[in-house]
């Protein structure tokens, strides 16, 4: 094996080792980003939940006052409208993280094709350089070389 096909798999193995981490940082970002998301969801959910308690108890009072009822209401409405934008936004860091990670998985299969191939190469080119060396031996102790016969 030639040594420029030796240093174009390499540059390939480093390459495709550049690929993976870059599908590698994308995958971890995308998790950050869910757990940040799932964090919201959880917030949204509660002052969802704590404005909708506001609003019964607003409801329970007797007499019941309708201006209170009534900004109850528009908290409760904004409090759900946040809620599902959050779940909505959580959706889709999920679809991102699962296609960032069959990138990562893809990315990972190609280095490790690459990176046996290089070992193939360098295991090969290792054993033809021992081959030549122990050829050489031989002739050296043979004889062989420079045309002379010493026996």
């Amino acid at each position: 094996m030639s040594s420029r096909r030796e240093r174009a798999i390499l540059a390939l193995a480093r390459w495709r080792a550049f690929q993976e981490k870059l599908a590698q940082r994308s995958y971890l970002n995308c998790a950050a980003v869910v757990i940040n998301a799932a964090g919201r969801v959880l917030e949204t959910e509660a002052r969802e939940a704590s404005t909708q308690a506001y609003c019964s108890a607003a409801l329970s009072r007797k007499p019941i006052d309708v201006e209170k009822w009534r900004f109850a209401n528009g908290l409760a409405h904004a409090a759900q409208e946040d809620a599902e934008q959050s779940r909505d936004a959580l959706a889709v860091a999920r679809f991102k993280q699962d296609e960032a990670l069959k990138a990562y998985g893809q990315a990972r299969a190609c280095n490790g094709v690459v990176s046996r191939r290089n070992d193939k190469v360098r295991r090969d080119s290792a054993d033809g350089r021992e081959k030549r060396s122990f050829d050489r031996m031989a002739e050296v102790r043979a004889g062989r070389i420079n045309g002379g016969r010493h026996d």
